[in-house]
């Protein structure tokens, strides 16, 4: 939903400015323009000054960048995926304290199931399989990280208990399958049946879990199938479902979305990339300036200790898209000045004095609004904004070193060829 409803905003945008902006302009603006630049004329001396020394020192550009890269990697290695609830919100959030409250006073409020179906009709009515499925049950609840196990083997025993004068030697499932079966032909109640279907051969055992990490409950979950895969229950498959599950499942999605996110983008840009310079080259040219930033940020995600969840695993996509419009304004622009007989060199220069002051201001424009997302109480929104502008400020600043460094570093080994100006 967040890249159709981007796509569709693009889309709006490209239809104000094309089609609605001039012709009120047109119509209305009737006064003269200044003569001189505006508030942003400082931008234009910047992107010239980087520029130029990338131009300058290409060679020395590149292994600059290339030392940053390396030196980088222990940071990206430190990058976790992980979603947790509570660390979503502030400490002193209502949601967090009230939760913390809760599991204090009670139990844990992250839940899981354990889905277990038998081999036809009544098979659960059989009582070895109960304390077979009992035997786990028991295991769980002495685990750490599960406060509380509800099964339809707790009911049967309140069954057995009550009807044996609340002995407390009874407090246990019935010893035979003929009083196992008696008491669920005399039992009239809702509860039972909420955890065992009316033909006893889906029963679940409810978990509450007192972490809330997807990390901490993948561990959950995994001590949980190491136990059931090392002591079956004959006659008996299972599974694991529940929110826990769910949210535990979230740490391959965003990992697998992450994935699909940046080689969609980065395909879908290459692939119009050389449809519009008609190049692999010019488009691997302006693809690496763009990917160096997406570079960075991960590494400090890797240093501050942002995880990768459900708002910063969109970030590589974003940026990307966002980043690589200046990049195509920049060598546009210089294309147009080699066709117009310009050398490359003063073609290059040219048009990052002349483009780089809107490419400076727009980004300023973006950065700001990214900014006002960290004001969010939702970390994961405030996150996102935060990296998305370092993300920006990075790519413009790798925008206005590389490449330039790039197109000189490669026009010294394989020179344009002489572009006609077309008619």
């Amino acid at each position: 939903m967040f890249g159709l409803t981007g796509a569709i905003g693009t889309l709006v945008v490209y239809l104000v400015v094309f089609h609605l902006i001039p012709p009120l302009l047109a119509q209305w603006d009737r006064g003269p323009w200044p003569k001189h630049g505006g508030g942003f004329r400082w931008t234009k001396k910047i992107a010239y000054t980087l520029a130029s020394f990338a131009m300058r020192r290409a060679g020395a550009t590149l292994a600059i960048a290339a030392v940053g890269v390396v030196a980088v990697i222990p940071l990206l290695m430190k990058v976790q995926v992980e979603s947790d609830l509570l660390k979503f919100f502030p400490e002193k959030h209502r949601l967090t304290q009230s939760t913390q409250f809760v599991e204090s006073q009670f139990s844990g409020v992250i839940n899981l199931e354990i889905v277990m179906d038998g081999t036809g009709r009544d098979s659960l009515k059989d009582i070895n399989r109960l304390l077979a499925i009992k035997d786990f049950q028991r295991w769980a609840e002495t685990q750490p990280h599960i406060d509380r196990t509800v099964s339809m083997m707790d009911v049967i025993e309140e069954m057995n208990w009550a009807f044996h004068g609340e002995d407390a030697q009874y407090r246990s499932l019935p010893d035979n399958n003929k009083l196992l079966s008696q008491l669920l032909l005399v039992y009239d109640g809702k509860d039972l049946h909420e955890l065992v279907n009316r033909e006893y051969q889906r029963t679940r055992i409810l978990l509450n879990v007192n972490v809330h990490g997807a990390n901490a409950i993948s561990e959950v979950i995994g001590k949980i199938k190491g136990r059931l895969e090392s002591h079956p229950i004959p006659g008996v498959k299972w599974d694991i479902a529940g929110y826990g599950r769910l949210f535990s499942d979230q740490e391959d999605l965003l990992v697998i979305g992450q994935v699909k996110s940046f080689l969609g983008a980065f395909g879908q840009i290459f692939v119009l990339l050389v449809i519009l310079w008609r190049s692999f080259i010019a488009a691997g040219i302006c693809l690496i300036p763009n990917l160096a930033p997406l570079y960075f940020v991960f590494a400090v995600m890797g240093a501050t200790g942002i995880s990768l969840d459900m708002a910063t695993c969109l970030i590589a996509g974003v940026v990307l898209g966002i980043t690589v419009d200046d990049t195509i304004h920049l060598y546009h622009s210089y294309l147009h000045r080699l066709r117009q007989g310009a050398s490359p060199v003063f073609a290059l220069a040219r048009s990052f004095e002349a483009s780089g002051r809107a490419v400076i201001a727009v980004s300023i424009i973006l950065v700001a609004q990214f900014t006002l997302l960290t004001a969010s109480q939702f970390q994961p929104t405030a996150h996102f904004g935060l990296l998305a502008a370092i993300g920006l400020l990075a790519g413009q600043l790798f925008e206005l070193l590389l490449l330039p460094a790039l197109i000189v570093i490669w026009n010294r080994y394989a020179p344009p060829k002489p572009i006609t100006a077309r008619s």
